[in-house]
């Protein structure tokens, strides 16, 4: 009886998001819950990083989307994951056991909030109603580039 108790709080603790399945941003806007996540390969979520407006953004406020490695990367390599996070995509899967650029880009940005694994998204990129769009950042409001030079 214990182990059945024990086993049920264990299940509680893990359950936070229901995954369901992505059918279109009008979609989703209607009949999507906060907590029910939508997952896509890296070549799936690259068809919606291309359509236009910002669509995917407005929907990474509103739902969470997990997206990860195509199954055909045999070799483990990586995809940029800078695509992901543009689009406010919170959950970039990449294969860890492969050094390179995209696990250099993933040390550095989750470097800034000690390794913990979490990386709070600029308030632009949390409300559903945002305007902004990666293809065109220069048009949010408060649009200040930094340059960052390396010798």
């Amino acid at each position: 009886k214990l182990k059945d108790q024990l086993s049920q709080d264990l299940s509680d603790c893990i359950i936070y998001c229901k995954s369901v399945p992505f059918q279109s941003f009008k979609h989703s806007r209607t009949h999507y819950k906060p907590y029910e996540m939508s997952s896509f390969t890296e070549y799936k979520a690259r068809k919606l990083v291309r359509e236009p407006g910002n669509e995917f953004v407005q929907h990474n406020a509103r739902q969470l989307t997990r997206v990860y490695p195509t199954g055909l990367r045999t070799d483990s390599s990586n995809y940029n994951p800078k695509d992901m996070w543009n689009v406010g995509c919170q959950m970039v899967a990449l294969n860890f056991q492969t050094a390179g650029v995209e696990m250099d880009l993933n040390d550095g940005l989750f470097q800034q909030n000690g390794r913990c694994g979490y990386v709070l998204k600029p308030s632009f990129m949390r409300h559903a109603d945002t305007n902004f769009n990666p293809d065109q950042p220069q048009e949010r409001e408060g649009y200040s580039p930094v340059s960052l030079s390396i010798q």
